[in-house]
């Protein structure tokens, strides 16, 4: 994966509108820094230019997109992720070189070669910062983010750890069970390290830190639309005790509050959040 451009806007293929950061922030540079500050521009650029609809829409499945989840409630929902993006028109090369007024590729070597440029490649720009026709539930970002603790394997989900009688009797245990892998566990590690990066110096959610253990976290900020209020918080994370493997993951939503519209992942979920991770870690 390459490293972004330092950008307060990016235009997607197919599009002069430009998408923006939080607060006209100018940000760029490798995975690790851009995830770091929550960088819209370099993730939707990543999403429209280097991974593509296929991949794209193949990995939100994989984490359980489109499918409802197996968890022992009545009738869950389920998170949707877009499928549909037009007719495929062009390779991303030759798009690129015809906007430059260039003569098409002859060989077109690297990653970028093998995508291509659909109808609606702004909307790929978009779902790949969670907007357009993304929706999640608390409990699919929940498994996101144990799916990367856990080296990209997503575990069926239980509100019961065990049934018991009121004398305390075991009754029955839920054993762990494999519901889908999202990831290859390097791939798992690599995002795991770099989450950690966002809970550290610089990051966007330090207040989820925790001392004596290591903490990762990704904090989000889902726009409802431009009257108030406008947006709601989020953060997902994972916690472990340090040199360890993580064992608690967690996913807080905040949702928008009248006269609240500053409040963002950051600020207003992380902290909730970092409460939740360490009761869990303590009472461990």
């Amino acid at each position: 994966m390459p490293e972004f451009p330092r950008s307060s806007g990016y235009a997607a293929p197919l599009t002069n509108v430009l998408l923006r950061n939080f607060g006209g922030a100018t940000c760029g540079g490798t995975l690790f820094e851009i995830l770091r500050v929550s960088c819209n521009t370099a993730f939707a650029q990543m999403g429209a230019e280097y991974v593509g609809v296929e991949q794209m829409v193949t990995r939100a499945l994989a984490f359980g997109f489109n499918d409802t989840p197996p968890i022992d409630l009545p009738n869950p929902a389920r998170s949707t992720f877009p499928t549909d993006y037009g007719k495929k028109l062009q390779s991303l090369p030759s798009y690129f070189a015809q906007k430059n007024g260039e003569p098409p590729p002859t060989t077109t070597p690297g990653e970028r070669s093998l995508l291509y440029v659909y109808e609606d490649q702004p909307k790929l720009a978009q779902v790949s910062i969670g907007q357009n026709d993304v929706r999640a539930t608390p409990l699919q970002m929940a498994m996101v983010a144990a799916a990367v603790a856990n080296n990209g394997v997503i575990m069926k989900p239980h509100v019961m750890r065990d049934i018991r009688t009121r004398d305390g009797e075991l009754i029955s245990k839920y054993q762990p069970e494999r519901w889908k892998t999202a990831v290859s566990p390097s791939v798992a590690a690599t995002l795991r390290e770099a989450m950690i990066g966002v809970v550290g110096p610089g990051g966007t959610a330090t207040r989820m830190a925790i001392e004596g253990f290591t903490v990762g976290g990704k904090t989000g900020t889902a726009e409802l639309g431009t009257t108030s209020p406008s947006s709601h918080a989020w953060v997902i994370g994972f916690a472990g005790p340090v040199g360890q493997a993580p064992t608690v993951a967690v996913a807080v939503l905040v949702e928008a509050l009248p006269g609240a519209d500053e409040q963002t992942g950051g600020r207003v979920a992380a902290p909730i959040a970092q409460a939740v991770l360490e009761a869990a870690l303590r009472a461990r």
